[in-house]
């Protein structure tokens, strides 16, 4: 339903897609049923909607290991508040739905 691909979807989907899976996969660990999986998950993703590729000196790497961190970050908190049953309100399947549509709407220039 959408991209892994910072090409494709600017760093929303490459760093979000990754806070995602990290999201679901913490809360497995910690016990909680599929449903709370991907509740974490679309948090996760929703959190990291309109991130773009802004590379400093012509280099992604500068602002895209910063930004991966943080994604890492997301996940755990995504994951925390999945626990704690808070309620995500969009089912991830309309999530990655929207990040497809957002993704495709970022300006060219402003995705890896």
């Amino acid at each position: 339903r959408a991209t892994f691909a910072a090409e494709v979807g600017g760093c929303m989907a490459e760093t979000g897609s990754g806070a995602g899976m990290a999201a679901a996969a913490l809360t497995q660990l910690a016990g909680a049923p599929a449903a709370a999986c991907l509740g974490a998950a679309s948090i996760a993703l929703q959190n990291s909607f309109g991130l773009v590729c802004d590379p400093v000196a012509n280099r992604v790497e500068a602002p895209c290991l910063g930004k991966n961190v943080n994604a890492a970050t997301n996940a755990l908190t995504a994951a925390n508040m999945a626990l704690a049953k808070y309620d995500h309100l969009i089912p991830l399947d309309e999530v990655l739905a929207a990040m497809d549509r957002v993704g495709h709407q970022i300006d060219r220039s402003l995705r890896c």
